[in-house]
C-alpha cells in the first residue's frame, strides 16, 4: 500500500527545494490542463443537451421562433374550456 510504503520524510530530505518546486509546478500544470479538458467536456455536454431540448420543443423542426404549431383555426373566436 502506498500510504504505508511511501516515506515522505526520506523524499523531502533527498530533494532540493528547487526540485520540489519543479515537481509541484509540473503537477499544477497537469491539473490545469485536466481542468481545461473537463470544462470543455462540460460545455460540450451542455450544448448537446440544449440541442436535444430544442428538438424536443420543436425548435429543431423548422417551426421557428414565434410560430405556433397548433394555431387557432378561427382567429376571430376566443378558445375557452
Amino acid at each position: 500500500m502506498l500510504g504505508s510504503d511511501f516515506d515522505l520524510r526520506a523524499i523531502r530530505s533527498a530533494l532540493s527545494a528547487e526540485r520540489c518546486w519543479d515537481l509541484f509546478t509540473a503537477h499544477v500544470d497537469r491539473l490545469q490542463r485536466l481542468e481545461e479538458r473537463l470544462a470543455e467536456a462540460v460545455r460540450k455536454a451542455d450544448r448537446s443537451r440544449a440541442r436535444s431540448r430544442e428538438q424536443v420543443l420543436g425548435l429543431g423542426l423548422g417551426l421557428g421562433v414565434g410560430s405556433n404549431p397548433n394555431p387557432n383555426p378561427n382567429p376571430n373566436r376566443t378558445l375557452t374550456r
